[in-house]
């Protein structure tokens, strides 16, 4: 009787040992109460989204809508490209003059992005987006002049008559140059809003502009400038264009901004864009029965002459 106790005390104790293992093994692992259940697939820690940041120039004034069409342009640009480059913001770095966009975009740190006329001088230090984004509009100037002056306008025949009076503009301004190379007699101005001030004290005699610009300058300016007209007889021709410039160190922006135009152009949303901003009935209707002077512009390419014909 006594060997059977033993016998049984001694399996009880090998069976307790056996379940106490067995309950630690559970503790050490926490699946303690588990069952037969699966346990949950560890969630994975969410990568942080990649946005494209873009930076332009801020306009120099709240009267300054020339770039109103290229920043809502650039906009579309990016918006198309989304599902293959991802999300973008544009930021506006503070207003600054061409000089300085020009240095600024070396390094992409404050601009990456200018829209600006074609130059030698920006195509050795920013890459340009190939492509037209004006449409040739700016190949064809008017002339904002004193209206006291109109009859003296009406007489000019030829471009050496129009090379006595004084014209008016930004010396950083593409358009500076050429008239500069061709002998005409410039005043420069250095602000924007400044030169429309300037022309209305008859500190020069016309102020010329491109047709995608002197319409709403001039409807912005009537009440505050009211001695201010547009010459109504002559027009000037001089091939220029506006490219998207991206700086050098940003080729995958480049390369979206690119693509984007291209694709807004095939679906015509380039078109639409720009027939939003531009009166483009007024401008054919403007430049009828108009004596056009062409002026030759020496600081673009050949081939991208080609291009704005």
């Amino acid at each position: 009787m006594n060997s059977r106790l033993l016998v049984w005390v001694f399996t009880a104790l090998l069976l307790l040992g056996v379940a106490s293992q067995l309950l630690l093994t559970q503790l050490s692992s926490g699946n303690l109460g588990a069952g037969s259940q699966e346990q949950p697939t560890p969630v994975p820690t969410p990568q942080p989204t990649y946005i494209t940041k873009v930076r332009v120039a801020a306009p120099t004034s709240a009267t300054d809508h020339r770039n109103d069409y290229t920043f809502e342009l650039l906009n579309e640009v990016l918006k198309v490209t989304e599902p293959q480059y991802g999300p973008f913001r544009i930021e506006f770095a503070p207003a600054m003059s061409r000089e300085r966009q020009l240095a600024a975009i070396k390094t992409g740190e404050v601009i990456n992005v200018a829209d600006v006329s074609a130059t030698p001088h920006w195509d050795a230090v920013a890459k340009p987006v190939e492509f037209p984004i004006r449409r040739g509009l700016q190949n064809y100037r008017l002339l904002l002049v004193h209206c006291d002056n109109l009859a003296k306008f009406a007489e000019i025949q030829n471009l050496e008559e129009l090379r006595t009076l004084r014209g008016g503009v930004n010396k950083q301004w593409s358009i500076a140059e050429v008239l500069a190379e061709h002998q005409f007699n410039l005043v420069y101005g250095e602000d924007y809003d400044g030169l429309f001030a300037m022309l209305a004290q008859k500190r020069f005699d016309y102020f010329p502009r491109a047709m995608n610009e002197i319409f709403r300058e001039y409807q912005d300016r009537t009440q505050e400038l009211p001695q201010l007209c547009i010459e109504p007889t002559l027009a000037l021709y001089t091939v220029s264009h506006t490219h998207f410039y991206v700086a050098p160190n940003q080729p995958e922006l480049h390369r979206r901004i690119a693509e984007g135009l291209h694709r807004l152009n095939a679906s015509g949303g380039l078109e639409t864009l720009l027939a939003k901003h531009h009166d483009l009935r007024r401008i054919r209707t403007e430049l009828r029965n108009r004596r056009l002077f062409r002026i030759e512009n020496n600081y673009i390419p050949s081939y991208r002459k080609l291009v704005n014909q």
